[in-house]
């Protein structure tokens, strides 16, 4: 089983200008996703040193992250709805990872990202069924890795740096040869059953994490792993009882450099050193001195007639790595409702609840299902972006996915209304998703419900007339804020102004400055909405997308039809811009939602958001000559 050790390392260099140049295939608002919230980061075994590797990268970007194993992740469920996950897995097939990702599924997690060094993957397979889930798959050049993750572990430590803009620069990876002498004469120095405590701080965690799992996982030596300071806090205390055994590995950056030699300074001489040091700084170094470890465990194995690539596996080693457990674990079956509620009711746990509270939400819950399942509807309002699409199809068609699901009611001669913050691109996009002989039925609500008319309507929107005073002002004032004209776009039109989100880094800021903006000069016929991707200032009452029910409501009386109103949207929870329209007697969320009892639930299957919970509401529909149904 495995690979020689020492036959993976000539690959290492390799691997790592593969990693340095092989396209990622994340954008900017995706990479923003995990920036934004808290995460944890799973793996096993040599990808936990990985899931470390990810978490300094995010801390280093202001986020916050947790390297954790899937059994933690178990046990951390009630931590973890409001949270972001990422799983590295470098064959993408354990177990253990895949009970991880089931376990952030029902706990209706925000988003999850999965890396795997192999494609087709279980993990991929399992992922590609919800729209939280993102994989990213790459085939390494250097193929599966032996006992040990090596390459593999290159390649995340390299991926991983350019996801959060590092790019590491290294001539040649592995060109260590004056390293070779070093770590002859510190293994000279070690007894039988040696201690090794390794020394770390900030860059070098991941790689002290990683010889502990090296050298446990191959039998090569007993590990101990400490920061330099909290090694002063009674760790050095080993080394007075134990004192033939013991040495120390230090792992050494420019950031560190001083206080790593001053430490070692004052350890006895007969305590055996080695340095490993780089002058690399931040994720660069922790390549490097990954790199480096690899051939610590190389010699130290040679020394011991241990081939750390394949050092051989027992019997119940393998019935260990195949243990099936999920069954053996205590887990609460009712995923779906207990998360339906809690998404309702801001709450990470049921059990926080007394039984007053929870008999409410589930009243409320049963409650608002019989109304929605048993009125009979005349029309759909949808909100567009972020509802029908995702921000990745803002510039395309809809999908044939759901314009074959929205063909199904103005095929039976429903009413569809679409209601976008956007104007004209709307218009277009739709006349070419939809039969012409249809269009009469599509109501389109523009800017956000401020112009109103059916798809075959050209004339419209009309943004000829002269926009309203406040937002003109607005748009003065920001004008000429020059850092703002540089990273954002701002479109003024008669009755809305758009801010759109081209710079990710600074839109928290931005939308900050805004609102304290509009509340300092106390504007009163204005309203801030926030969607995915911009924020809109409207002029109110003038613009709401309440607006397109009456035309909606109008067209049902004409041709006969039931005249309730179901709408659906993603930004039901206030500011978002589908708040009013959420706030509708029977209204449902493919994502946010507010914070009444009595409307605007998310029913969506657990790992559902956007664009695929829609197409779950759009294909329980059932049809009648005069009225459709809901079966949710």
């Amino acid at each position: 089983m495995g690979k020689p050790f020492n036959k993976e390392l000539l690959f290492l260099d390799k691997t790592y200008k593969w990693a340095n140049k092989v396209p990622i295939d994340l954008s900017k608002n995706e990479i923003e996703k995990f920036k934004s919230l808290p995460t944890f980061a799973v793996g096993s075994g040599g990808s936990f040193s990985a899931c470390h590797m990810f978490s300094i990268l995010q801390q280093s970007r202001g986020g916050f992250s947790k390297p954790i194993t899937p059994l933690e992740l178990h046990y951390s469920r009630e931590a973890i709805r409001n949270t972001n996950i990422v799983f590295l897995s470098a064959s993408g097939r354990n177990s253990d990872i895949l009970f991880a990702y089931k376990t952030a599924i029902q706990q209706d997690v925000q988003n999850i990202l999965g890396i795997c060094m192999k494609r087709n993957t279980k993990l991929s397979l399992l992922s590609s069924k919800y729209s939280i889930s993102k994989i990213l798959e790459f085939d390494s050049p250097a193929g599966k890795d032996g006992f040990l993750a090596t390459n593999s572990l290159i390649a995340y430590f390299t991926i991983l740096s350019r996801i959060f803009g590092y790019q590491p620069e290294i001539a040649m990876l592995g060109d260590y040869e004056p390293l070779g002498a070093r770590i002859k004469k510190f293994i000279d120095q070690l007894v039988t059953d040696f201690t090794i405590t390794v020394l770390y701080a900030g860059w070098t965690q991941p790689v002290a994490i990683d010889i502990e799992s090296k050298f446990t996982e191959a039998g090569l030596g007993n590990i101990l792993v400490s920061d330099y300071r909290n090694f002063g806090h009674g760790r050095h205390n080993w080394f007075d009882k134990k004192k033939k055994q013991s040495a120390v590995v230090a792992l050494i950056t420019p950031d560190e450099e001083e206080l790593a030699q001053k430490t070692l300074s004052l350890l006895p001489e007969y305590i055996p050193k080695l340095i490993l040091s780089s002058s690399y700084s931040l994720s660069t170094a922790s390549l490097d001195l990954l790199a480096q470890s690899f051939f610590l465990i190389d010699s130290i194995g040679e020394k011991l007639g241990i081939d750390p690539g394949r050092p051989g596996v027992p019997s119940y080693g393998s019935k260990l790595y195949n243990l099936r457990y999920e069954s053996m674990l205590n887990v609460n079956k009712s995923f779906k409702e207990n998360n339906i509620i809690l998404r309702k009711c801001g709450r990470n746990s049921i059990e926080e609840m007394d039984k007053s509270e929870r008999k409410f939400w589930m009243d409320n819950l049963n409650k608002f299902r019989k109304k929605i399942n048993s009125a009979r509807f005349g029309c759909i309002v949808l909100d567009y972006d972020g509802t029908l699409s995702t921000d990745d199809e803002r510039k395309s068609l809809l999908s044939p996915e759901i314009i074959n699901a929205l063909n199904s009611f103005l095929s039976k001669g429903f009413v569809v209304g679409i209601v976008s913050g956007r104007g004209k691109s709307i218009r277009n996009n739709l006349q070419e998703c939809f039969d012409k002989k249809y269009w009469k039925n599509v109501v389109i609500g523009y800017y956000n419900g401020g112009i109103i008319a059916s798809l075959e309507d050209t004339s419209q929107p009309d943004i000829s007339g002269k926009p309203g005073q406040t937002l003109e002002a607005l748009a003065v004032l920001f004008s000429k804020q020059f850092f703002l004209k540089k990273r954002f776009t701002f479109t003024l039109r008669p009755l809305q102004l758009t801010v759109e989100k081209n710079d990710i880094d600074n839109w928290q800021w931005l939308r900050n400055f805004i609102k304290e903006k509009v509340e300092i000069h106390r504007y009163s016929d204005i309203q801030l909405l926030e969607s995915s991707h911009s924020i809109d200032i409207i002029l109110r009452p003038q613009v709401s997308k309440l607006n397109i029910l009456q035309h909606c409501l109008n067209i049902c009386e004409r041709k006969g039809l039931a005249t309730n109103i179901v709408c659906i949207g993603d930004k039901g929870r206030y500011p978002g811009n589908d708040y009013e329209l959420l706030a509708t007697e029977y209204s449902l969320s493919v994502d946010e939602v507010s914070s009444d009892p009595d409307t605007c639930w998310n029913l969506s299957e657990l790992g559902y958001k956007g664009k695929l919970s829609c197409l779950t509401y759009l294909n329980s529909a059932k049809f009648t000559e005069s009225h459709f149904t809901l079966s949710l």
